[in-house]
């Protein structure tokens, strides 16, 4: 009965090669912006930015770093296709800088 059950568990334990499918480089699987398409668009890349960023005042924030594509400002920034440039700051400011938010379709 013992060798039964290590038999059992035996085959339980074999490893099997499955793949994982991996994402190829520069392909986004989130329908997130990447830094690659912020700076193919003349954007600047913020590699940690408010979590807060577009929340109305005296919201609750967590302090994380997130990252997003800057757009707008003096320097022109850009953003790709498919995202608009939106939640200035400062709101007002002639030179304002936005962030870059994917089109609603």
């Amino acid at each position: 009965m013992l060798a039964l059950f290590v038999a059992f568990l035996g085959f339980g334990c074999i490893s099997q090669n499955v793949e994982t499918p991996q994402p190829d480089d520069g392909v986004d699987t989130s329908n997130a912006i990447t830094q690659k398409m912020c700076e193919d668009a003349g954007g600047h890349w913020n590699e940690c930015g408010s979590a807060c960023r577009g929340e109305p005042p005296g919201s609750p924030c967590i302090l994380m770093c997130v990252q997003y594509c800057e757009c707008g400002g003096i320097a022109g920034f850009g953003c790709p296709a498919g995202y608009i440039c939106t939640d200035y700051l400062p709101e007002g400011a002639a030179d304002a800088m936005g962030i870059c938010k994917k089109v609603s379709q």
